[in-house]
């Protein structure tokens, strides 16, 4: 695994960073990502202590989520930890197409190691190590039981629908209903919330309270 050798650096405001780690919309894995850069980088640093806590408490997001996050981003190499000693790794071609097998720009003049050029076919093999095996978008395909094995390779809100519905045993309407009234990290941090509860009389009310405690508790 290569590191950052300080070669090509791109030179971007504490702010505008800090300003994409606090962007809701981004995707969340994509944010702890820019927060690892912001720290170690920042820092001036080939690595940094940072603990899983200052993860979830920085993304405003449950521990649980924020290691399955962590994880994510390790085995697509986009990090690398140690515990909670963190560096970024500087082999990006690992993980620039996310799964969607599409080559960065310019993919043929990429190097190797020696100055060989990448071939198309080598980076079409790189792309796919991490793409989950449910490809369909319609949310119908994850409303059928599915294993652990096979939840665990899903992203966003597939994920969110094959744990609902197939360990929550929610309703498709109302998984549906949360996903329309409630954002992404609102309704991942009361999953794993709803998970550490027991004696749930009306599992449906209970999920709702969560969601509009979790989400008062961001208002203010």
């Amino acid at each position: 695994m290569r590191t950052e050798n300080g070669e090509g650096y791109l030179k971007i405001g504490n702010k505008t960073i800090d300003d994409l780690i606090d962007n809701k919309k981004i995707d969340c894995k994509m944010r702890a990502y820019f927060l690892t850069v912001r720290m170690v980088n920042g820092w001036n640093k080939e690595s940094l202590q940072i603990p899983v806590s200052t993860y979830s408490n920085r993304l405003g997001i449950d521990l649980r989520y924020t290691k399955r996050l962590l994880k994510k981003l390790t085995e697509e190499n986009m990090i690398h930890r140690n515990g909670s000693l963190t560096s970024i790794p500087g082999d990006y071609i690992q993980w620039w197409g996310s799964g969607k097998n599409l080559p960065p720009p310019g993919v043929v003049k990429i190097l190797q190691k020696g100055g060989q050029k990448l071939p198309l076919k080598q980076w079409s093999n790189i792309t796919t190590l991490n793409t989950p095996t449910l490809q369909v978008n319609t949310p119908e395909v994850f409303y059928m039981k599915l294993s652990r094995k096979e939840i665990e390779k899903l992203e966003s809100e597939r994920w969110y629908r094959a744990v609902m519905w197939n360990y929550g045993k929610f309703s498709k309407e109302y998984i549906e209903k949360t996903i329309k009234d409630y954002d992404y990290n609102t309704r991942m941090s009361c999953w794993y919330l709803y998970q550490e509860a027991s004696n749930v009389r009306n599992k449906e009310a209970y999920f709702s309270k969560l969601l509009e405690n979790y989400q008062a508790k961001e208002e203010l």
